[in-house]
C-alpha cells in the first residue's frame, strides 16, 4: 500500500495546502469514505490539531480536540458524513458493530472493529485496507500512533467487519424513521 506523504499544514494561509485542508474547504471531493480517509494519511493529532478539530466541527457539528480525546470513531463518522452517508453518531468504536451489514469477507473500505485490551467497552475502528504479508489486518484509521495511518493488527483482535449501507439502504432507512 502506498502512503501519501504528509504536507505542511497551515490553516492561516488563504489557500488550502494539504489534501485534508482541500477536503475541509470543499475543493477536493472523493467518491467514498475510504478514498477520503486516504487523503488524511499522515495528518497528526498534535501538529495538525487545528485542521482536525475544524474538520470534526464541520463534519459532525462537535468540538473535539484529537490530542486529548480518543478519536478513531469520530474520524470514521466524519469520513462517512462528508461522503454523504450517516455514521453511528457515536464516538465509541464498538458502536460500529451494529452499523451497516455484517460480513465475514471484507473488501477495501469496509469498516473493521477491533478489541482494545481486555475491555468489553473500549475498542478501535477504521477502514479495512487489506492484509499484510503476515496475514494481519491492515486498518486505515485515525488515532493510530497519534495520526491517520495504515496500521497492521492481528486478526485475533477483530470483533467484526461491517459493510457500510448503500445509498438506497440509507434512503429506505430514513423513510422509515420519518414515517
Amino acid at each position: 500500500v502506498t502512503k501519501p506523504q504528509p504536507t505542511p499544514v497551515s490553516m492561516k494561509t488563504q489557500e488550502p495546502t494539504t489534501k485534508a485542508e482541500q477536503v475541509i474547504a470543499g475543493v477536493e471531493k472523493p467518491k467514498s469514505p475510504y478514498e477520503m480517509a486516504r487523503l488524511f494519511v499522515g495528518t497528526n493529532e498534535r501538529r495538525d490539531a487545528q485542521v482536525m478539530s475544524s474538520f470534526f466541527k464541520e463534519a459532525l457539528g462537535e468540538k473535539l480536540d484529537p490530542s486529548k480525546t480518543p478519536w478513531c470513531a469520530a474520524f470514521v463518522n466524519a469520513m462517512l458524513k462528508t461522503s454523504g452517508d450517516v455514521g453511528t453518531q457515536s464516538n465509541m468504536a464498538r458502536s460500529f458493530l451494529n452499523y451497516g451489514k455484517k460480513t465475514d469477507r471484507p473488501s477495501e473500505g469496509d469498516i473493521v472493529v477491533l478489541r482494545r485490551g481486555g475491555s468489553r467497552v473500549l475498542g478501535h475502528v477504521g477502514f479495512y485496507a487489506g492484509e499484510d504479508e503476515n496475514g494481519n489486518v491492515q486498518v486505515l484509521g485515525g488515532n493510530q500512533g497519534d495520526r491517520v495511518s495504515i496500521k497492521s493488527f492481528p486478526k485475533s483482535k477483530v470483533l467484526g467487519y461491517r459493510q457500510p449501507p448503500t445509498s438506497l439502504q440509507m434512503k429506505l432507512a430514513m423513510r422509515e424513521v420519518n414515517k
